[in-house]
């Protein structure tokens, strides 16, 4: 929902999307209950969930592995609060969205590992959008994704001329640091760490 048809939603009736984000919100203390179970910080969101907020998912695997959602909340987020958020972006912003995008970063950060072999952070042992694949290393649209969780809150922040906290700082630095899984030779980004062409 969130990367499929929030956006939409955002621009056109927003005081629409601003529902889903109030959910997130009334959520936001399961999502990080369920991070800290995980031994992680922050927030993670569940991959389907109903009026708990905790998990419903029947799949174990998607919803133990396909934490993308996670950053897309962050995306969807990001963009309803630039496109004004119904003209209450500022509202908002100091209401809700600052303390989720902040709660993101705290999980993205912890759930990174550094890689001394790429020199570069990675996330490992997720499910990407396309199921199929069930678990991979660096899949490259939860990578891109995750620098922009990372990268909004500072940017965000500083449209709403608030001081960019340590945190947020540092997150901005950790999201131009991210593995992606480039094939140099092809200049051709691949789905994931490992991805054969053709399959």
């Amino acid at each position: 929902m969130d990367t499929w048809m929030l956006p939409w939603i955002s621009l056109f009736h927003p005081e629409m999307a601003r529902i889903a984000f109030e959910y997130r919100d009334a959520t936001l203390f399961c999502a990080e209950a369920r991070a800290a179970t995980e031994g992680l910080r922050g927030a993670r969101y569940p991959w389907e969930s109903a009026r708990t907020g905790f998990e419903t998912s029947p799949w174990d695997l998607s919803a133990n592995k396909e934490i993308h959602v996670v950053a897309d909340i962050s995306l969807a987020l990001q963009q309803w609060l630039l496109c004004g958020a119904g003209g209450k972006a500022l509202a908002a912003y100091y209401g809700f969205g600052r303390r989720i995008l902040d709660s993101i970063g705290r999980f993205w950060t912890s759930r990174l590992a550094y890689s001394e072999e790429k020199e570069s952070y990675v996330i490992e042992d997720v499910m990407p959008p396309d199921e199929y694949v069930q678990t991979c290393n660096n899949s490259a649209y939860t990578n891109a994704i995750v620098s922009i969780a990372l990268s909004g809150p500072a940017k965000l922040a500083r449209l709403f001329g608030e001081t960019v906290s340590p945190e947020e700082d540092l997150w901005e630095q950790l999201s131009s640091q991210i593995w992606m899984p480039l094939d140099q030779e092809n200049q051709v980004m691949l789905e994931h760490e490992g991805y054969k062409h053709g399959t």
